[in-house]
């Protein structure tokens, strides 16, 4: 889970409320964070790897700057999720389309920080620009931070155990002959004969799952497990 944006928009001040404690220094001068930092968190039960980033650098001065950029751009390739957060209270920035950029086709969650201020980002502009519905937050106030935990722990919600079920072995090893069978009936160089036979016993071995036919190696196999005595 990825903290992502411009510098001074909150990452830092986030990434502290989410591991519920003052790990990385805040700082209302712009790149104060410059090396990716990492926590294990749990969020709604949840276990999250949670990384913070350095701020987008559209301007490179450095060898440090350069550096700075590599390392977020590594951490956007290995995220599951990104956080892209956006400052509220001022207008958007070359950096934040920079950063718009940068998770295009990613997995990532639009965040408007700083909504305590009186805004001057528009939440629409934010729809236009990322194609998705931002959260609204403010890290001073705390407003929106559970919105955000949920959507968080939804994309990764458990499945629900009963919609699942189970299959034994035996069922598994007819459904792989059964897709063996019907992607080898779909080979140019076959005649139709031999679509009919392939495609035929791909239902004959469905038919055996279902229990419409009946197979004698069933009933050995299950006896074979057994040791019957007098």
């Amino acid at each position: 889970l990825v903290i992502f944006g411009k510098a001074n928009v909150g990452k830092s001040s986030l990434f502290n409320i989410l591991l519920k404690e003052e790990r990385v220094l805040v700082s209302k001068m712009p790149g104060t964070t410059r090396d990716i930092v990492s926590e294990k968190i749990f969020i709604n039960g949840i276990p999250f790897k949670l990384m913070d980033t350095a701020g987008v650098i559209v301007k490179v001065e450095n060898e440090v700057d350069r550096m700075a950029i590599e390392k977020s751009k590594e951490a956007l390739s290995k995220a599951d999720i990104i956080i892209l957060m956006f400052d509220g209270s001022i207008p958007l920035s070359e950096e934040d389309h920079t950063a718009v950029s940068l998770v295009k086709g990613k997995n990532f969650i639009p965040v408007i920080n700083k909504v305590d201020l009186p805004p001057l980002v528009d939440k629409e502009e934010i729809i236009k620009l990322t194609e998705k519905e931002p959260i609204l937050i403010s890290c001073l106030t705390l407003e929106g931070i559970e919105n955000l935990k949920k959507e968080l722990s939804n994309k990764f919600r458990k499945p629900d155990m009963k919609k699942l079920f189970y299959i034994s072995l035996r069922e598994k090893n007819i459904l792989n002959e059964v897709l063996r069978n019907l992607k080898a009936s779909l080979k140019e160089t076959l005649t139709l004969d031999e679509v009919s036979i392939e495609i035929g016993e791909a239902i004959r071995k469905l038919k055996l799952l279902v229990g419409e036919e009946f197979d004698p190696d069933v009933t050995k196999e299950i006896f074979s497990r057994f040791c019957i005595g007098k």
